[in-house]
């Protein structure tokens, strides 16, 4: 057998069989590859016929077949699929095959338990459920389902394995907020991903400092002035005398002065460790905008702010009654989970994917802009 040789498996979808069938199938095709080529790299070939709504799009069975079941299940025991939503790949084919495949829980025939208690919104459901804001929801799903498989412990921010530790807590931090507002969209809860947009938009504001500090000075000034002013550092145990040390070691080794720096992280505010790269005694976030020469995000971030503030008068008199101001709001999370993506992702491939994307949604905004202007 030739190791670098791969192994082609071909399937035709017809217009009549069911989410189970094709599932059931597929998984079987992979099962008898792997017993008649052991170890061969696998790819798979995928046709559908039929299964089309009248929009064009693909019906819930093969929708759910692309983004669920093959990405998230039977890509781990293959090299690559290619079907017509996209083509995927994967470095680390697995061999060891379960011998049965069960489907237990079929997405669009039982609800769980949780989501028989869930309460929907319609009316802030029913900008998302507009045809070409669905579909773009659609393939959107194919980028999270991406997002999430994506193995972040890969992304070197430096050679000091303790800095990267620090920063892969920011990366991941911000894979689950990108991944929350997505699923606050689909079911309808603006408020909350307005907010959450407005929590990522300043992370993406100070991850992007801490990614132009090369030095990675910046990201152990973030990392114990966070953790000085969390935890009772007055205490006496093994844990915080390890952080008091360390501290003092990076400090001195930088030429600053381990007393008056706690000082600082103790009772300055949560962006002292800003205070010397900004050379402010008090850094705002509108600072760090301005330093990180993305000055323009402020804006966003005060309309992103109304969401969280009660006593905000913007978010009291129905935000989301027009098309038009859902759409910016829509505008405004998607380019910044773009925006965030791009600093962590390093896939010239998923980037790429991204890009269209971006162009896909400002047609999409500026659709509605034109439909709400002729009116």
């Amino acid at each position: 057998m030739e190791e670098n040789k791969l192994l082609a498996i071909y399937h035709r979808v017809m217009s009549h069989e069911p989410f189970e069938a094709v599932a059931q199938d597929l998984f079987q095709l992979v099962v008898e590859a792997q017993k008649h080529s052991p170890n061969q790299k696998r790819s798979l070939y995928l046709d559908i016929d039929g299964h089309r709504l009248s929009n064009g799009a693909f019906d819930d069975d093969m929708f759910e077949l692309m983004k669920d079941f093959l990405i998230g299940f039977l890509l781990q025991f293959l090299s690559n699929i290619s079907c017509p939503l996209y083509e995927i790949s994967n470095p680390a084919q697995i061999d060891e095959i379960p011998e049965e495949l069960k489907i237990i829980n079929n997405t669009y025939r039982r609800k769980s338990k949780l989501s028989d208690y869930y309460i929907e919104n319609y009316s802030n459901t029913e900008f998302t459920n507009e045809l070409q804001v669905s579909r773009y929801l659609r393939n959107i799903s194919i980028l999270m389902n991406k997002l999430s498989c994506y193995n972040l412990h890969e992304i070197a921010y430096c050679e000091d394995d303790t800095l990267n530790k620090y920063f892969i807590t920011w990366v991941q931090h911000i894979r689950e907020l990108v991944i929350e507002i997505f699923n606050s969209y689909i079911y309808g809860n603006l408020f909350s991903s307005i907010s959450l947009t407005r929590t990522l938009i300043e992370c993406y504001v100070y991850l992007k400092i801490l990614i132009e500090n090369e030095s990675g000075d910046l990201i152990t000034d973030w990392y114990f002035c966070n953790v000085v002013k969390k935890i009772n550092v007055e205490e006496s145990s093994v844990a915080v005398e390890s952080l008091k040390t360390s501290m003092k070691e990076k400090m001195e080794l930088r030429g600053l002065d381990y007393e008056s720096t706690y000082k600082l992280y103790k009772e300055g505010s949560e962006n002292a460790w800003l205070n010397a790269a900004i050379g402010k005694k008090r850094v705002t976030f509108k600072d760090a905008c301005n330093f990180a020469n993305v000055s323009y995000i402020y804006d966003d971030f005060k309309i992103a702010s109304s969401f969280i503030h009660g006593q905000d008068i913007q978010n009291k008199f129905s935000p989301f009654t027009f098309y038009q101001s859902i759409a910016s709001k829509f505008h405004i999370s998607f380019f910044y989970i773009f925006r965030s993506l791009e600093l962590i992702i390093e896939d010239e491939k998923i980037l790429n994917e991204i890009s269209d994307y971006e162009i896909e949604l400002n047609e999409i905004i500026l659709a509605f802009i034109n439909e709400s202007s002729e009116e």
